[in-house]
């Protein structure tokens, strides 16, 4: 399917910054913690491609209008659902912006993850082929690059959109759903156009309820000073075939007390025999607010 969107190849590694008492719970736990994008900083968060959706359906007239209709009614079941979780990483090693919004003014750390250690499937490689027996499950762990720009955002739509409009009077119910869902997994890695410095790569998974009870979940939730959110964890635990991690580097913030012993003995108290491969201070110049 040719959609002439500008997906990327996986990084070797990309990149996390976060708040020294963040970098310290990921390191202790070998965990990532996936958190509600319904507390996201972009207040467009999940929001672009509803958007899209409905500016197509209002340009569109007849029988194409009303199965456009009939897409959107399966996306707002999965929007009023519970919203997906996310791990932010960028491409960018040691940014300013990042270390000011994201790591407490530079106070924070930066985690370089080698991704081919993380337990994901492409979200794009999902969206852009057709299902079979091999393909992930819905609420498995996927990572994908974030597009930005207004016109590619709207053209990727448009475009899957056009190519359904030889068949879609013959879509069963089901085709109906999946193609809602794909719109609705698009809509996690739509991003209002003023982030595109970030160069951000999303690892997501879209939570779903257990049959039993709507309170028999599988996620938790944690409490911050002024929310409850909802989140989900995923593991990245040393390779045991050859002592490998996850974690190829670590940059502490242009404003972090720690020295790079302190971190290296960190790492290897917590990891055993283990260093990392590449601590360093950041060399960004920057005092901090």
């Amino acid at each position: 399917m040719d959609l002439r969107i500008p997906i990327k190849k996986v990084p070797e590694q990309l990149f996390h910054y976060c708040p020294s008492e963040a970098f310290f719970g990921i390191i202790k736990s070998q965990k990532l913690w996936l958190s509600s994008s319904n507390y996201s900083h972009d207040p467009n968060e999940n929001k672009i491609v509803k958007q899209i959706l409905s500016k197509r359906m209002e340009s569109e007239k007849g029988e194409f209008k009303d199965f456009i209709g009939k897409i959107i009614e399966n996306y707002n079941m999965y929007e009023e659902s519970i919203p997906p979780f996310i791990f932010c990483f960028s491409e960018e090693k040691d940014d300013l912006f990042q270390w000011r919004y994201y790591a407490n003014d530079g106070k924070g750390f930066m985690i370089g993850f080698k991704t081919k250690y993380l337990p994901v499937h492409s979200i794009w490689n999902y969206i852009l082929s057709k299902p079979d027996a091999n393909s992930p499950k819905f609420d498995d762990f996927f990572i994908g690059n974030v597009i930005y720009e207004t016109l590619e955002q709207e053209n990727f739509i448009n475009r899957m959109f056009d190519m359904t409009k030889l068949a879609f009077k013959v879509m069963r119910e089901d085709q109906i759903i999946f193609f809602a869902r794909k719109l609705y997994m698009i809509s996690s890695l739509f991003k209002n156009h003023h982030y595109i410095n970030e160069k951000e790569w999303r690892l997501i998974q879209y939570p779903v309820l257990k049959p039993k009870s709507r309170l028999d979940t599988n996620f938790s939730y944690r409490a911050t000073s002024n929310a409850i959110i909802p989140y989900n964890q995923l593991g990245i635990e040393q390779d045991e075939t050859n002592k490998d991690l996850p974690i190829g580097s670590v940059l502490i913030g242009p404003c972090n007390k720690s020295s790079k012993k302190e971190i290296d003995n960190f790492g290897y108290f917590h990891y055993q025999y283990w260093r990392f491969n590449s601590t360093q201070h950041s060399e960004i110049n920057y005092l901090g607010r």
